[in-house]
């Protein structure tokens, strides 16, 4: 569930004393969260073995935390946008090591 603070720099358009605001049409920014749930944990892995083929599919738990929440931020122009996605919490449960994930990658908004 992703919540933005979206600030969009389009120009208004005039049209015969009427001013409308179009989204979109210029330079765009965001900041904000994101709360989620894991729902599914799934490994697949798929390897030959002397030419064979073999396909292995393991479901659990795999220490994984349920909860994720994180910091959200994109800037972009027009449709098209680099976002960046920071997670607060720990990936696994019980690690020794504290390590968070970032994502980050291309958003296009239709």
């Amino acid at each position: 569930f992703p919540a933005y603070l979206e600030m969009d720099f389009s120009r208004p358009y005039n049209d015969d004393s009427d001013i409308q605001f179009r989204p979109n049409r210029g330079f765009k920014m965001g900041l904000g969260g994101f709360l989620g749930f894991n729902l599914k944990t799934k490994q697949i892995l798929k390897y030959d073995v002397n030419d064979v083929k073999v396909k292995d599919v393991k479901k659990g738990d795999f220490n994984v935390n349920n909860f994720l929440y994180g910091l959200n931020a994109f800037i972009g122009h027009r449709d098209t946008s680099l976002f960046v996605r920071f997670y607060l919490n720990s990936l696994f449960k019980d690690n020794s090591i504290e390590q968070n994930n970032m994502a980050f990658g291309i958003r296009f908004d239709w």
